[in-house]
């Protein structure tokens, strides 16, 4: 008798000691400053996470998907082969939207804001056949993100509302610097004999046409053309001191795609799209990030386009309504001040008014 309760004790020293409640967390060391991250945040906004006992967060195969969370097994698995492609923001960002099913359990979310954006981190691409948004993770969208993530209830942000517009134009504050109208002349002439496989013509004075075939490209910078190539590189050192500038243009879209690049600095680089399949639909990306915006543009006539820079904040505007705001949030990274007019495949053609250059 004596020796089948030292059985049925050291049996049950055992099992108690195996379980799961007495088990510390099991997580690989290129992940653990992920893992300490989304504690540290959910501390500083009062929220207690349970569940970390016995907790295993490896590397191995995520089945197709980054990483993957197994709810039964306590665990979460990091694709070793795609986490090496996916930048520092898209790993804090994947890794809290898997801690936000296992610790926070929370389900997929695909509503969106008042702008277009997503609504939550808790987003999914799987069976959508259709994004009409791909998320930022970076500047001022990473607070909200993260706040939502513990709050569902969390207000909608200044800049997702469509009302917003942090910087109404004011011609009185904004002096004009330099102005490409389109006329004949050598120099534009010269510029564009290097795309040989466009078609330019100047229909009426100050308007150029652009024909590109599928599959070419088209890229006009102002700052190598005509009277933006005197003005601009003098003046661009004092616009990436400043960072304080408005840059406007007008087209008019004919068939296939436009687009408009941007680049803030070395790290940031923007296109804003504009397709002739679907006239009233816009896009801005950066890396895989887009979404898209509606019942602003004027089909088949010119639409004024205006991009914004004040400090380390920047705007996109098109026909005076106020499309998107975001920060340039890599200060570490070189300043810098490039963009361009560009049409590619799909056989554009588009129409170019006039691009102008303001201190402000």
């Amino acid at each position: 008798m004596k020796n089948q309760f030292c059985l049925i004790f050291v049996l049950s020293s055992l099992f108690w000691g195996c379980s799961k409640e007495n088990l510390k967390p099991v997580i690989d060391s290129d992940l653990q400053t992920y893992y300490n991250a989304f504690l540290k945040e959910a501390q500083s906004r009062n929220k207690a996470i349970s569940g970390t006992d016995g907790f295993i967060l490896q590397f191995g195969s995520a089945n197709g998907a980054i990483a993957r969370t197994y709810p039964a097994e306590n665990k979460i698995v990091v694709d070793s082969v795609r986490w090496k492609d996916v930048s520092a923001s898209e790993r804090e960002f994947t890794m809290f939207h898997e801690f936000g099913h296992l610790f926070l359990k929370r389900g997929h979310n695909i509503r969106t804001l008042p702008n277009g954006e997503f609504k939550s981190m808790m987003l999914t691409y799987e069976g959508m056949s259709n994004v009409e948004s791909i998320h930022l993770y970076l500047g001022i969208r990473r607070k909200y993100y993260i706040d939502e993530l513990f709050d569902e209830n969390t207000a909608i942000p200044e800049w997702a509302n469509l009302q917003f517009d942090p910087f109404p134009l004011t011609n009185s504050t904004r002096k004009l610097v330099a102005s490409q109208d389109f006329d004949e002349s050598k120099e534009l002439s010269a510029y564009l004999s290097q795309f040989p496989n466009a078609q330019f013509k100047i229909p009426e004075k100050g308007i150029l046409n652009v024909k590109l075939p599928k599959g070419d490209g088209f890229s006009l910078e102002p700052n190598k053309v005509m009277e933006m190539a005197n003005v601009l590189p003098a003046k661009r050192n004092d616009f990436m001191k400043s960072n304080n500038y408005e840059i406007e243009f007008r087209y008019r879209l004919k068939s296939g795609t436009f687009k408009y690049l941007y680049s803030p600095n070395t790290y940031q680089n923007y296109a804003i799209f504009s397709h002739m399949f679907n006239p009233v639909s816009y896009k801005i990306s950066s890396f895989i990030f887009y979404f898209r915006f509606s019942n602003y543009t004027i089909n088949n006539d010119f639409n004024t386009v205006r991009l914004v820079r004040k400090g380390d904040f920047w705007s996109v505007y098109l026909n005076g309504k106020h499309l998107f705001y975001t920060d340039v949030w890599s200060a570490d990274q070189a300043n810098q001040l490039i963009f361009s007019i560009a049409g590619n495949e799909e056989n554009a053609e588009f129409d170019l008014d006039y691009f102008r250059l303001y201190e402000l």
